[in-house]
């Protein structure tokens, strides 16, 4: 039986991967980055929303313990439900305008390197 030899040598990450090069690897950088930025910025709000949701409906609790008569209760939670009503109404126009911001920030590092490929700036990423 004969041993056949097989090379161990891979070739290498240029050769497998030739796209993945400067300006292409920098904008997925960027785009990462732009991303990660992005869902933060996402997270933050819907914290702070909840956060004062929270204080908004734990105000409500203690007003309602303190009312002295059913017509105080009604009217405390007509004006609870008519605020809840406008904050979420609020937060939602809140989180249009954050994801189209960010789907924009996430698309201006691709939009700028596909525009300097056209340009021919980058004629080795095209090769």
């Amino acid at each position: 039986m004969t041993k056949q030899a097989h090379s161990t040598k891979s070739p290498g990450p240029v050769a497998t991967l030739p796209w993945i090069n400067g300006p292409t690897l920098d904008s997925m950088m960027r785009m990462g980055e732009a991303c990660s930025t992005a869902c933060q910025a996402w997270q933050q709000e819907v914290a702070r929303f909840v956060a004062a949701r929270l204080e908004s409906d734990g105000e409500l609790g203690r007003k309602l313990m303190t009312c002295g008569s059913w017509s105080e209760a009604l009217r405390l939670q007509q004006d609870w439900a008519g605020t809840m009503a406008q904050d979420y109404l609020n937060q939602t126009k809140r989180m249009i305008q954050l994801a189209s911001s960010m789907g924009g920030q996430m698309m201006a590092p691709e939009t700028a390197f596909a525009g300097s490929m056209e340009s021919g700036r980058h004629t080795e990423a095209a090769e």
